[in-house]
């Protein structure tokens, strides 16, 4: 089995997909990732992520989101091939920080 890298559109920081995401694919392709990894807060329209990372070649390969249910749904959308639990996920669950 081999391993990929993916690059999260985070990276830019909180801009909306519309605005910025084919330039953020390009970038992370010219870069050299395989793939790309989302989350919802930034995309609307599924199907023209799916669209332009095709048309780029880079997998979506996964998904954070802070509501596991709405991740799942989104990642099964965007037909990525993980869901990764992290980060805001432990604070949509009423879960503190250690302090």
């Amino acid at each position: 089995m081999g391993f990929k890298i993916a690059c999260h559109t985070i990276t830019w920081g909180w801009k909306p997909f519309a605005d910025h995401g084919e330039k953020m694919l390009t970038e992370i392709k010219k870069a050299g990732y395989e793939g790309v990894e989302f989350s919802p807060v930034h995309v609307s329209d599924i199907d023209a992520v799916k669209k332009i990372a095709k048309n780029i070649g880079l997998e979506i390969m996964g998904i954070s989101a802070g509501d596991p249910a709405k991740g799942i749904e989104f990642a099964y959308n965007l037909g990525a091939t993980a869901y990764v639990v992290g980060g805001p996920t432990f604070d949509s669950l009423g879960i503190k920080k250690a302090e």
